[in-house]
């Protein structure tokens, strides 16, 4: 994936002025090219394995070229709803649905 640039959105329509801020430049630091085999140990607990490869859900939202970061937690949430012992299903739904809300201020 090549760099990309993300611009600043005009501010909320509540009468403020739009927060002008220079545009904000990254450059996607994971690659899937790094996929460790399966037959290794996992990286982390929250690596799965894929036609033989070690993958996160980081190597997915690379894939997807998922950019808004509001999106990306969602997604983070709803791939595995009360499955990192911390909060609920229910509680990492509800949150996934104001980080979706969010991502759509920000593409607004």
């Amino acid at each position: 994936m090549t760099n990309q640039t993300v611009k600043a959105k005009p501010g909320p329509k509540r009468g403020r002025p739009a927060v002008k801020k220079a545009p904000v430049t990254f450059a996607a630091t994971t690659t899937v090219s790094h996929a460790v085999p399966a037959s290794e140990e996992a990286p982390s607990k929250y690596h799965r394995v894929l036609n033989g490869f070690w993958f996160d859900i980081y190597d997915v939202l690379y894939v997807y070229g998922i950019a808004n970061p509001g999106d990306q937690h969602a997604i983070k949430k709803m791939a595995m709803p009360g499955g990192r012992g911390v909060k609920t299903a229910n509680q990492d739904r509800e949150e996934a649905i104001v980080s979706l809300k969010r991502a759509i201020q920000l593409d607004s």
